[in-house]
């Protein structure tokens, strides 16, 4: 078949691919191409003047494939320097040796370079090991939750915490930024980035955005969940608690609070993600009445400086 590649323009093109994901992120009983929000926090989750170096880098690193009929069939997007995730519609799967092969070729070539790959995904998984990848010890355990048939009780929460849902306001913004720098040992969040993706995101919504404020009206935990209603499907993320008030609950009770509220407008399921060396999260999840349905391997391929080394 024939296909024509190209860069990824510009913002301009973003409800494309992202309609591109809504079609296609489902599949195989997995979510196997990203769910929006995560592009949508590729493009959108960063302070206002760090949009225009970063939709540069988009442009550089993230490819588009179009069929003979200019329909958007594939996409390769780089979430970080030499690491790659193929978007693939089921039909064009062809595409993926030339997903491989601009992965290995990139201006990252000269490092070590990564391309993600779902453990049921052998075409790619073989594709991979012929261009010299291997597969890490590095995956995320995927797991759903069928809301239509779980019964989930109301969030009990220890005396002096109340859970709430996210606003827009600088306070909260802010404390947003600093409970997901303690929470995941990062320096480099903010208000000033959350703010931007609540304002541009387009998945983004309050009333799902759940946090916890203990007795001082400070946020120490929070689990956002994005919602689609046209597909009926839920996804929960970021899930974070600070260090100082872990272990009592917070964040599966906010997961709970955001899931009941996706069940009260009709969403029959639900997606969480969780590293595998994570056992605090993937036993909350599991607590919850997630399952685990795939896992998404690390596939890496060492350069010759890296070999050598």
């Amino acid at each position: 078949m024939t296909y024509t590649r190209s860069h990824y323009r510009d913002h301009s093109q973003l409800d494309e691919l992202r309609q591109f994901l809504l079609d296609t992120y489902q599949q195989y009983d997995a979510l196997r191409n990203w769910e929006p929000r995560r592009l949508e926090g590729s493009a959108f989750h960063h302070a206002p003047a760090e949009l225009a170096s970063v939709a540069a880098q988009m442009h550089s690193d993230w490819l588009l494939w179009h069929d003979a009929n200019h329909q958007l069939v594939g996409a390769l997007c780089s979430e970080y320097p030499g690491g790659f995730f193929p978007q693939i519609h089921p039909a064009h799967l062809d595409l993926i040796p030339h997903m491989v092969d601009y992965a290995v070729q990139s201006r990252f070539a000269s490092v070590s370079v990564d391309v993600w790959c779902h453990a049921d995904n052998p075409f790619l998984a073989h594709t991979l090991s012929h261009a010299g990848f291997s597969q890490t010890t590095d995956y995320q355990n995927q797991k759903r939750l069928d809301l239509t048939t779980t019964r989930i009780s109301p969030p009990q929460l220890p005396v002096g915490y109340r859970i709430a849902t996210m606003t827009t306001d600088i306070q909260a913004t802010d404390q947003m930024g600093q409970l997901l720098n303690e929470a995941f040992g990062r320096d480099f969040h903010s208000g000033a980035e959350y703010r931007t993706f609540q304002q541009m995101a387009p998945s983004y919504r309050t009333e799902f955005d759940i946090v916890v404020y203990d007795q001082h009206d400070t946020l120490v935990a929070t689990a956002g969940i994005t919602v689609h209603p046209q597909q009926s499907l839920a996804v929960v993320e970021p899930v974070a608690t600070h260090p100082a008030h872990q272990q009592r609950g917070l964040a599966r009770a906010a997961i709970i609070g955001g899931l009941i509220r996706a069940q009260q407008v009709g969403i029959r399921t639900a997606w969480i993600e969780a590293w595998h060396s994570n056992m605090a999260a993937n036993h909350t999840y599991n607590r919850v009445g997630f399952v685990d349905v795939s896992r998404q391997y690390c596939w890496r391929r060492r350069s010759s400086a890296d070999a050598v080394s």
